[in-house]
């Protein structure tokens, strides 16, 4: 009988070889694999996200007549 960690790398190398060979987007328990392209556009979709985030934060503290803290600053004393 294989031991559950067999069993998981089998399935962790079927679905890697089934992303490589069709593109697809495949499902292993709680993980996901997927196209490098496909990671590309989610990490391009989040900076985007974060960067309306930040121009709504920024224009809320205008309006509350608060200036907003340059980033070099901001980083300077965060020590970033």
């Amino acid at each position: 009988m294989s031991s559950p960690r067999a069993y998981q790398r089998v399935e962790l190398t079927d679905a890697y070889e089934r992303v490589l060979s069709t593109g697809e987007r495949v499902r292993v328990g709680d993980l996901a694999i997927v196209p490098a392209a496909d990671l590309d556009r989610l990490e391009e979709l989040e900076d985007r996200l974060d960067l309306i985030e930040s121009l709504q934060t920024e224009r809320e503290a205008r309006e509350k007549g608060e200036e907003p803290i340059p980033w070099e600053k901001a980083r300077a004393e965060l020590d970033l």
